[in-house]
């Protein structure tokens, strides 16, 4: 969870509006100590984002943040 949110947290500044949705999809663990890197892109209301290890590319985790709804 601390993963999701660091991610929002480092994202949710490029979009302007209120209020907000976040979905996510866990899909590996993070083991502790990792590397790892945020992916993201995205348009005026919309970012999509995933966190992936830095070493290996291999995905924890895929998400989006959105605006209106």
């Amino acid at each position: 969870m601390w993963s999701l949110a660091r991610c929002a947290g480092e994202l949710e500044g490029q979009l302007s509006g209120e209020p907000m949705s976040l979905e996510v999809a866990f899909k590996k663990p993070l083991l502790l100590p990792a590397k790892t890197v945020i992916k993201h892109s995205g348009s005026a209301d919309s970012v999509e984002f995933s966190l992936m290890n830095a070493r290996n590319n291999q995905m924890h985790l895929q998400g989006k943040i959105s605006t209106g709804n």
